[in-house]
């Protein structure tokens, strides 16, 4: 179940240096189940062998696991922008209508901050006992 879903609120303008921070996100519960749980509860494992191979200044805190009231989410986020400087062999792409249906993202895309395969979200759906899931029209 969609425990919360964060979209920006304020649209900053196209020299902010907020632009860089504009994210997409979802937090997921499974309201208590304990299968749910025990996939949650591995995590922090997955996370500590990264911090092995990682130096610790270089690598975000643990957000992934979080909680709604009394349970526990899986949270995945995306930033909607990436600095020019960091991709500049990227090909620009243009947002879906059903992210930006009133425009105001595109409208940032600027000299500092572009949107790129990097930047997108896919949504796949399982479709009845299929053993490959199958991609939903995709949404930059």
């Amino acid at each position: 179940m969609f425990g919360h879903c964060h979209l920006p609120h304020l649209i900053p303008s196209p020299t902010s240096n907020h632009i860089r921070h504009l994210k997409q996100g979802v937090s997921i519960t499974g309201l208590g189940l304990e299968d749910f749980q025990s996939q949650l509860d591995m995590v922090p494992d997955i996370a500590a062998l990264f911090t092995r191979a990682i130096a610790e200044d270089k690598i975000q805190p643990n957000a992934i696991v979080g909680e709604l009231g009394e349970f526990s989410t899986l949270n995945a986020s995306n930033r909607y922008f990436t600095p020019r400087k960091d991709a500049r062999t990227a090909k620009e792409l243009a947002f879906h209508s059903d992210v930006d249906p009133h425009g105001n993202l595109s409208r940032l895309v600027g000299p500092t901050h572009t949107h790129i395969e990097e930047n997108t979200v896919s949504y796949y759906e399982r479709v009845g006992d299929a053993k490959y899931v199958t991609p939903v029209p995709e949404l930059s």
